[in-house]
């Protein structure tokens, strides 16, 4: 199973759940694959790429408000 697909296994599961927080974090990540490649059919290289790099954004930005 690809990364999209647990992440998308994952969506629907929270909603089952409804773990609110848990959701929100796997749409947002969903999100981030879906500006790259609008179908979503990234290798899973590519998405853990993608993820590193938007973890090292949202890290700069903590630095930078603290």
């Amino acid at each position: 199973m690809t990364i999209v697909e647990q992440i998308n296994e994952g969506i629907k599961e929270a909603m089952k759940r409804k773990e609110q927080l848990r959701l929100d974090t796997l749409r947002m990540l969903k999100s981030k694959i879906l500006t790259v490649d609008a179908r979503g059919n990234l290798a899973d290289a590519d998405v853990i790429k993608l993820f590193k790099t938007y973890l090292g954004n949202l890290q700069e930005a903590m630095e930078q408000s603290a």
